[in-house]
């Protein structure tokens, strides 16, 4: 059975003073990052947040989308971190990391929104939890799956997971719903060779300690399909993914069951993901 930490109330939140680097990659799509960015400044305070903007984008419509925002509400500290030239989304992420001050970090796609104004006050204190007694790289909440033409959606990990670590064999957790150690993941820099959507490494190498207590199980982002990430791999993208050291064999099984199901059967691969998390979570976990 998992050890689900109890909610705390808005009072306890209140006495936690925490710190944050949040990493919001715009990436071409600057018409939702208001959405994102006012997601995170309705956050309680005590936060402490520093927003890192990452563009990655081959164009300034991100810049001036941040800089439009942040000129209607100055309550945000936030600074953009400028790329050398379009190198990619990693290297964007990368960046920021590297110029992250607070001790730990989170990231956003523009888009993606906190759904409770307490999301971070409680990772962070699922964070200090899980450190008590050994050193924990990244926590992790549930994270709504939405999506974006089709009407339906789902958590991760869903509601009737009991052995997270188990889970955790099959799984990676959003990176929405993640907060990490800024140090180690200075460190663990992304690998800029990988293709988009495969970033599975980084966070299975922060959760290599992972267990129960790193779990915070509660729904605390929100993250809409219909982005490069979020569609069916293609062949080098699954050659990639099959790759990668840290995805274990019950994962590579499920991610070639998912890439051939897909191109044989007319099917959305909203449902696919959808029922994929159900049965896992509800049958094996």
């Amino acid at each position: 059975m998992s050890v689900i930490i109890g909610l705390p109330t808005l009072r306890e939140n209140l006495k936690i003073m925490i710190n944050i680097s949040i990493v919001v990659l715009c990436k071409d799509n600057p018409d939702e990052l208001k959405n994102t960015l006012m997601s995170i400044e309705n956050q309680i305070k005590p936060c402490m947040l520093e927003v890192l903007i990452g563009d990655g984008s081959s164009d300034s419509k991100c810049l001036n989308a941040v800089s439009t925002v942040f000129k209607e509400n100055k309550k945000l500290s936030w600074r953009h971190i400028p790329d050398e030239g379009p190198k990619g989304i990693y290297y964007a992420m990368n960046n920021c990391i590297e110029n992250a001050t607070y001790e730990t970090i989170a990231f956003m796609n523009s888009g993606d929104v906190y759904i409770r104004n307490d999301s971070l006050v409680l990772l962070h204190k699922t964070y200090i939890k899980a450190n008590k007694d050994r050193n924990i790289n990244a926590v992790f909440g549930r994270v709504m799956i939405r999506s974006q033409d089709f009407k339906i959606n789902w958590f991760v990990p869903g509601a009737g997971v009991e052995n997270i670590s188990l889970w955790l064999k099959f799984f990676e957790p959003n990176h929405q719903g993640m907060l990490f150690s800024t140090e180690w993941a200075k460190k663990n820099l992304f690998d800029t060779k990988s293709p988009i959507g495969a970033d599975a490494t980084f966070k299975k190498k922060s959760l290599s300690n992972a267990d129960e207590t790193s779990f915070c199980a509660v729904p605390v982002a929100e993250f809409t399909l219909g982005g490069v990430s979020s569609k069916p791999a293609d062949f080098t993208l699954l050659t990639v993914k099959l790759a990668e050291p840290s995805r274990s064999i019950a994962a590579r099984f499920f991610e070639l069951v998912k890439f051939f199901l897909y191109k044989l059967i007319p099917i959305r691969y909203e449902i696919i993901m959808k029922y994929k998390s159900i049965i896992v979570s509800k049958f094996f976990c």
